[in-house]
């Protein structure tokens, strides 16, 4: 899962930097305000906004992302919240490229892996016109 979240990870970089190249497409390092949830089989995911590598279409955009995150994991006797930082691609589409699906992956150092989930959100902030 490592080697293949670099892998992603290296693609979209160099995709990013090629089409910044082009006057028609740029690359964007910001912060937006956003709210995503995403899942795997074992926990809940609430994500925040964070910084980003961007590039823009005219309906769409597509980049990654860095995921503040709260995770919600329910053992035999309580719901353990505990924070992460996740990161993953990320597409933007519809209505101002307000609407979001993205790919969190989180490692885990007391257990040394990284688990994929898949989430949806939505931009709060207004569009940067």
């Amino acid at each position: 899962m490592k080697k293949l979240t670099i892998i992603i990870s290296f693609f979209i970089a160099s995709y990013c930097t090629i089409l910044a190249q082009n006057e028609n497409h740029t690359a964007n390092l910001n912060i937006e305000g956003q709210i995503m949830a995403s899942a795997n089989a074992n926990a809940l995911f609430i994500n925040i906004g964070g910084p980003f590598l961007r590039v823009n279409f005219p309906r769409t955009s597509i980049g990654i992302t860095f995921y503040p995150t709260f995770k919600f994991e329910k053992t035999a006797s309580k719901i353990v919240v505990s924070p992460l930082l996740g990161v993953g691609p990320q597409i933007c589409f519809l209505k101002n490229k307000r609407f979001i699906i993205a790919f969190p992956c989180y490692y885990y150092s007391t257990k040394n892996f990284w688990t994929a989930t898949v989430g949806f959100g939505y931009v709060i902030t207004a569009p940067k016109k």
